[in-house]
């Protein structure tokens, strides 16, 4: 395990030298230039990197001459799990030994599934996140290495990237470059993907897909991966189920939820509330959400499921920012300009309702069908200055989604075999679009009016997995993609104009795993993914109020080379990937300075996105002879889970920026936390978050400086009693820094730019969470 680390360390510090000019040499790819002080450098790397992938290979280099058909290896919520997970009871009768095998959760079949994949993935479980406060979805995504998840004003409106995707999109905005899921059907549509549903309470756990394996799994078109929130059931669920947690800046959450089996049907429902005044002034924020989901099995092998979320959001924001200055001085001041507009963003009631039916064919091959109806409208108002004037967005969006989906686990030609296709499709139906208008003394006036219904998203996508020799898997994947983008301006009437696009798009990847022991693998794997742009975006931009012609976008592509291994060894759990993306006309976002509430999107000169991502988990210390299970499934004692991502993106030769570093995220982030959990259930928990500088502006002329969170947990579960209490210390120091930002071309260093968003200060979260057995 130790030359695992090292091995992290050396490419860390190596990696623009060691990565780009090795890995990558037989490419022929034009690359930027990098620093180097001797040519000699070349030589040493590969001699270095070949000997020390040798002495980690060399130790479990095991025999397959007895080795089992179609193995699997799970994998932890950070990293990987022994495969003893799927352990059997053992009872002894007159002399003989009775095997009783127990029946997988889903949350274990997830975890094997994902560790077939000769990619990044991992798997969160929901009950590792309960041990503190679940604010919002970034409580979820912690310690997920690859992963940006960064909350402004505590509200729902997230910036979420997996590798740089979406780097740019801001906070308030629809989420870019991902797909998201409930329970394997999609939320993200045409029009790109809302927040307000993303209740992070009432989950079993959430799986994270990096790169083009969340495409060609699920059916959706993105660059940075997948990201599949799984709701209870029944069957994970108490008849009654409450929590409340709250604390700094007026925080306050409660959910009451039931769940059970009746027969052949099972049930779970959940009703969520939330409040927050606010760490920044113009920030307050209420939400309350309704999750639901019916199952019924109708006979062995045919079940149907039925889920519905329900939503309604209100926060006030500020979309301008305050400037670098303001943050490290007295970051809860807001922007005066967004204060005296007063700017809020109303979700006034957003439906999703779906189904999924899984029909088992024989034992070897299943059907699943699934239908999603969504529609989610948005308000934002504000004050534009004049007398009794309000200007306004009314946003419509209404989509239908069907699934069809064939899956088959057998043998082809001896050869033990996983396959599946797939076809996923989108559309925007009835009055899709968007309003701009203005209220004065109570008179509303319609300034503009434009519709994109029409659009749509289908793909059909293929899967296959074989093993080829014993314990050598190779994975295939195509997705072919038919994507419609439709835009209508039909207010005023004299500019009544139409926009009609059509693109075709292929995705792919070949890869492999090895399976050195039952325990430990390598994999390698090469993609493409193609992604397209939002449909509201091709003609409301810039000026939201005023039609200034359609964009032309181009879609988004991704070509990608990836290694990775995960395992446990002993003491240690890991997970490690390093990945190179060569992107062709990526979606970037700027702020127009003249107007900072203006926002602009482009196609960028072509991109390099490259980077390193480890999780590792490493148990100090077990209490010894501990006879009490943990609510946790942990075994009582010391643990210590850590997640490292290297962030290298940048142009590759742009006419105005060279080989400049993209804006927007950091390039080296850590989280470590050191937990510790005793037998009768008490249990404590220090972390730390770090974080480098990065620039905010594409001319790089200014950092955003680094910073260093830590944070205490203590807590005492009380698992017979359905009982858990909890206290979060966030931000011990009280550090002031910089959680998001939106970039501009060129800020010429300027400190007092108005646009940064700053993070919590000090904090202090209890709660409370009660089951009923």
């Amino acid at each position: 395990m130790a030359i695992i680390t090292h091995t992290t360390l050396f490419l860390s510090l190596h990696f623009k030298r060691l990565f780009t000019h090795i890995i990558w040499s037989a490419s022929r790819v034009p690359l930027p230039n990098l620093p180097c002080t001797n040519a000699s450098w070349h030589i040493r790397d590969s001699v270095i990197a070949t000997l020390i992938f040798t002495m980690l290979l060399y130790p479990y280099r095991v025999s397959y001459a007895e080795s089992t058909q179609g193995r699997m290896l799970p994998e932890s919520s950070s990293s990987a799990t022994s495969v003893k997970e799927a352990s059997t009871e053992q009872s002894t009768n007159l002399g003989e030994v009775v095997v009783q095998r127990k029946k997988l959760s889903s949350k274990s079949i997830a975890k094997r599934t994902l560790a077939r994949e000769p990619s990044s993935t991992s798997i969160v479980d929901q009950k590792d996140v309960e041990r503190g406060r679940v604010g919002t979805n970034a409580d979820v995504l912690a310690y997920q290495p690859g992963v940006t998840a960064q909350s402004v004003g505590g509200n729902d409106a997230l910036r979420i990237s997996i590798r740089g995707s979406g780097l740019n999109a801001g906070t308030g905005y629809f989420r870019e470059g991902i797909t998201f899921l409930f329970d394997g059907l999609p939320v993200t549509g045409p029009g790109g993907t809302p927040f307000e549903l993303f209740e992070p309470q009432g989950l079993q756990y959430t799986e994270v897909l990096r790169g083009a394996i969340g495409g060609l799994k699920y059916g959706g078109l993105n660059l940075g991966g997948a990201i599949n929130y799984v709701t209870k059931t029944g069957y994970e669920s108490t008849p009654i189920e409450a929590r409340y947690e709250g604390g700094s800046f007026g925080y306050h959450k409660m959910l009451l939820g039931s769940g059970g089996v009746i027969g052949s049907a099972d049930y779970y429902v959940s009703a969520v509330g939330s409040l927050r005044q606010g760490f920044q002034q113009h920030t307050e924020a209420k939400s309350g959400r309704f999750i639901g989901n019916f199952g019924y099995k109708f006979l062995e092998g045919v079940d149907t499921r039925f889920y519905f979320r329900y939503a309604f959001t209100d926060f006030q924001f500020n979309p301008s920012g305050i400037s670098l200055n303001q943050v490290l001085s007295d970051p809860t001041q807001p922007n005066m300009g967004d204060l005296q507009r007063d700017f809020s963003r109303r979700h006034p009631g957003s439906i999703w309702l779906g189904n999924k039916t899984s029909i088992k064919i024989d034992q070897e091959s299943k059907l699943d069908i699934g239908w999603v109806y969504h529609n989610y409208p948005i308000t934002i108002l504000g004050w534009d200055g004049g007398p009794n004037t309000v200007i306004g967005h009314h946003w419509f969006f209404e989509d239908i989604t069907g699934l069809f989906r064939y899956s088959r686990s057998g043998r082809i030609f001896e050869k033990q075999s996983n396959s599946s296709i797939g076809f996923l499709t989108t559309t925007e139906i009835g009055d899709s679009g968007f309003d701009a208008f203005t209220i004065k003394t109570l008179t509303p006036t319609t300034l503009l009016k434009t519709r994109f219904d029409g659009s749509a998203n289908h793909s059909l996508f293929a899967n296959n997995d074989i093993e080829i020799l014993p314990g050598f898997w190779t994975s295939t994947g195509l997705q072919l993609a038919w994507i419609d983008r439709k835009s209508r301006y039909i207010y005023p009437p004299s500019k009544v104009l139409a926009f009609d696009k059509h693109y075709f798009g292929v995705s792919m990847r070949i890869g492999a795993r090895y399976e050195i022991t039952p325990d430990v693998l390598l994999y390698i794997n090469f993609s493409r993914a193609v992604e397209p742009v939002d449909s509201w975006k091709y003609g409301t931009i810039p000026g939201f109020s005023n039609f200034q012609g359609f964009r032309d976008f181009k879609l988004q592509a991704a070509n990608t080379f990836e290694i990775g291994t995960r395992g446990r060894v002993g003491i240690f759990d890991w997970t490690l990937a390093l990945y190179r993306s060569w992107i062709q006309h990526e979606l970037l976002t700027r702020r127009d300075p003249a107007s900072p509430t203006t926002v602009d999107w482009f196609n960028a000169t072509p991109t390099i996105h490259q980077g390193i991502e480890l999780a590792l988990t490493t148990q100090l210390w077990r209490e010894a002879n501990s006879e009490r299970q943990t609510n946790t499934e942990q075994s009582p004692g010391l643990l210590f889970r850590q997640a490292y991502t290297l962030n290298d993106f940048f142009y590759r030769h742009d006419p105005d920026f060279g080989s400049n570093q993209l804006p927007g995220l950091p390039t080296h982030f850590y989280q470590g936390e050191l937990f510790y959990i005793h037998s009768s259930g008490a249990y404590a928990a220090f972390s730390a978050q770090i974080s480098s500088s990065y620039h905010a502006d594409f001319a790089n002329t200014l950092n955003v400086p680094a910073y260093t969170l830590f944070g205490i947990k203590i807590g005492y579960q009380l698992p017979k009693r359905g009982i858990d209490l909890f206290l979060d210390f966030r931000n011990l120091t009280d550090e002031k820094y910089v959680a998001s930002t939106y970039p501009l071309f060129n800020m010429l260093g300027d400190r007092n730019a108005p646009t940064f968003q700053p993070g919590d200060g000090f904090g202090v979260f209890g709660g409370i969470a009660y089951q009923y057995h």
